[in-house]
């Protein structure tokens, strides 16, 4: 199911949004106003730098919670489930070894 919303609408150009409409539902629409008059004010830098973080965030938990389904594999199996991930099975097996089961 697709989910169009545009909760970021500025007056002008609408973009359609899947996956942040559904995150943004329960936000109210004064909530959504400050988080768009915070992130607008925020300088070029700011930006990339929160979202290289939030990216860093996101790839230590990606290696956390692999690390906890599969407490068995050796090091060389969970970066391949990694990669797998990250990457989809075919650029995955194309850059990592692929380890015997």
């Amino acid at each position: 199911m697709h989910i169009v919303a545009y909760p970021f609408d500025s007056g002008g150009a609408k973009r359609k949004v899947g996956l942040m409409s559904k995150i943004l539902t329960d936000t109210s629409p004064e909530i959504r106003a400050e988080l768009r008059r915070r992130v607008r004010a925020m300088s070029p830098e700011e930006r990339l730098t929160r979202a290289c973080d939030l990216s860093a965030m996101v790839r230590t938990l990606m290696v956390l919670t692999t690390r906890e389904q599969f407490p068995a594999d050796s090091e060389a199996k969970l970066k391949h489930r990694i990669a797998t991930r990250f990457l989809g099975p075919e650029l995955a097996n194309r850059f990592y070894l692929v380890p015997d089961e």
